[in-house]
């Protein structure tokens, strides 16, 4: 006789997708038009905390704030703070150069 264990099972789905870039359209197979994703539609527009001067760069980032470099103003979290005065995210103003 043969003993028989049934073990519960779970099926996990997992997405992998892949793109690549191209010169032609920019991302292959997928239509940049509709979606904003190529590296020059990236903001790299820098914003001025009007109270202390601090300048966020999407360059540089605040990784000690939990902003990596290459972030763009646009895409940090509401709630987060100039690192040098405190002052809200929403009283940051584009800095022109």
């Amino acid at each position: 006789m043969t003993a028989f264990h049934s073990h519960a099972t779970r099926t996990v789905s997992i997405c992998h997708v892949q793109i690549g870039l191209n010169a032609s359209n920019g991302v292959d197979g997928v239509d940049s038009d509709r979606y904003d994703i190529t590296s020059k539609n990236m903001s790299k527009k820098k914003y001025i905390c009007p109270p202390c001067g601090y300048v966020y760069d999407p360059e540089l980032g605040d990784p000690d704030g939990g902003i990596m470099p290459g972030t763009p103003f646009e895409e940090i979290p509401d709630d987060w703070i100039c690192p040098v005065c405190g002052v809200a995210k929403s009283m940051f103003e584009p800095y022109g150069e």
